[in-house]
């Protein structure tokens, strides 16, 4: 009996060092998790506790989030920390199992406002965010997270309703890499004159530092929303908004100092009114941006976002601005809209836009003193194809707006309906006329079509060069 007894009190004794040992190494941990993921300007520690016990400790750490520069909300993380390798107090409460890890995280995650904020009864009513994290041996960590639904009473009467979320986290606590997988419900505003309501909502990133000294993370992301509606109630003069099926992916990536940024957006159909659009999109991509002059550029921001709005400021700020030009400039960056797409019940718009840069040997270049060198690094091509139908409609629409606008001008009597849509479909038939007759639309079967290019001071249309004096005029 007295050997089991010994037995016990040696296995109790090796558990409780081997506790307060992995308690020292998960501080560790911690300690350097918050130092990685605060690097940047956008999120930062206000405050930091840690009290180590010898099966748990407990820490709480407040952030400050910032956009621009200025502070918009903290966050107040207290934690309970379970130490490995058998978290012996998270098993007894039924929080982990018997399985060896580092540690367990019980987080509690509130929304606070900044000093000085109008709003501290508004956050007060806002509920934690919850979060169970293990982890493991080999320090990648595993987050579950939830926020319980809550109304809030905002101004002017209007209501917001928020349906929670749950999702993980997955992060590797030696490297900033996170995955991160959320989905919520939706929300609702309902205010005077319309509701407003989200449904269906999902997060997805993979996010990484792809070196030590890159300057921003980068990777994948993915937000996907089943339903925006926008409902205007009785008597209110506005229009109705349904879109379905919003689905934006972005990618980031950096190589060599230079930032490469693509993002796309599709939607499957859209509804303003009476009119109805869809399927339709766009994506974009921005390459060879110079990551130092990138983030110089956004300390220029920030610094100049509450500057005094006087003629001096803005001097200055522009002379900044230029200075920025060369480093972006030798890197030769381009902006690509690769492709843009609409559906419509008069037939489809689709078009593309690219500009370019070759900037090699421009390095130390004053820009402001040699604006012509500007033009003589870029190049740019565009082209856009519409059906016959839908640009018949938008022309006529427009002109008349412009029909009316002219007889307003000469103090005619407005005309009627009939009037003025006669006297519109020939205003927008003789400038059609003109523009094929002129190059500068092209008919290609029930579609126009128009292909525009500038290089070395040069603009082509349709493959013909134009004078751009005798355009203008």
């Amino acid at each position: 009996m007295r050997v089991v007894s010994v037995i016990i009190i040696v296995l109790v004794i090796a558990v409780v060092g081997m506790s307060y040992r992995f308690g020292m190494d998960t501080e560790h941990v911690y300690n350097d998790l918050i130092d990685q993921y605060t690097e940047g300007d956008a999120f930062s520690v206000v405050s930091r506790s840690y009290d180590r016990g010898i099966l748990s400790s407990r820490a709480r750490t407040v952030f400050a989030v910032r956009n621009m520069g200025k502070e918009i909300v903290r966050l107040d993380e207290t934690d309970t920390i379970y130490h490995g390798p058998v978290p012996v107090m998270a098993i007894f409460k039924g929080k982990a199992g018997p399985a060896p890890v580092l540690s367990v995280l019980d987080s509690r995650i509130r929304l606070v406002p900044p000093e000085g904020s109008a709003n501290a009864d508004l956050f007060e009513k806002i509920p934690p965010i919850d979060a169970h994290t293990v982890i493991s041996f080999d320090n990648k960590a595993a987050a579950d997270m939830s926020m319980p639904g809550f109304e809030l009473d905002l101004e002017d009467g209007d209501k917001l309703s928020w349906k929670g979320f749950t999702g993980r986290v997955d992060y590797d606590t030696n490297a900033f890499h996170s995955l991160s997988d959320l989905e919520s419900p939706g929300l609702r505003i309902d205010g005077k004159d319309s509701t407003l309501t989200v449904s269906d909502i999902k997060a997805w990133s993979e996010l990484s530092h792809p070196a030590p000294d890159a300057e921003y993370p980068t990777g994948d992301v993915n937000f996907t929303v089943g339903k925006l509606d926008f409902l205007a109630k009785p008597g209110a003069k506005l229009r109705n908004l349904t879109i379905t099926g919003i689905d934006f992916k972005g990618e980031n990536s950096e190589r060599g100092g230079l930032l490469d940024s693509s993002h796309s957006m599709v939607f499957d159909k859209l509804t303003f009114g009476d009119d109805k659009y869809g399927p339709g999109g766009y994506e974009l991509s921005i390459s060879n941006i110079d990551s130092k002059s990138w983030k110089k550029l956004q300390a220029l921001i920030n610094e100049n976002q509450n500057a005094a709005d006087s003629e001096e400021t803005k001097a200055r700020f522009t002379g900044e601005l230029v200075n920025l030009l060369p480093g972006f400039i030798s890197r030769s960056p381009s902006i690509e809209l690769r492709k843009l797409s609409l559906e419509t019940s008069g037939g489809k718009l689709e078009g593309y836009l690219g500009i370019h840069a070759d900037g090699e040997g421009l390095e130390n270049v004053d820009l402001a003193q040699n604006p012509v060198l500007m033009l003589a690094v870029l190049t740019a091509d565009a082209g856009i194809t519409v059906s016959k139908e839908l640009f018949v409609s938008a022309l006529t629409d427009y002109k008349k707006e412009e029909v009316l606008e002219n007889m307003k001008a000469m103090g005619d009597d407005p005309p009627t309906d009939e009037e003025l849509a006669e006297l519109a479909s020939g205003a927008a038939e003789d400038e059609i006329n003109l523009l094929v007759s002129g190059d500068i639309l092209v008919e290609k079967g029930d579609s126009y079509t128009i292909e525009a290019a500038y290089k070395a001071g040069q603009v082509i249309i349709n493959g013909q060069p134009i004078d751009l004096g005798a355009l203008l005029k």
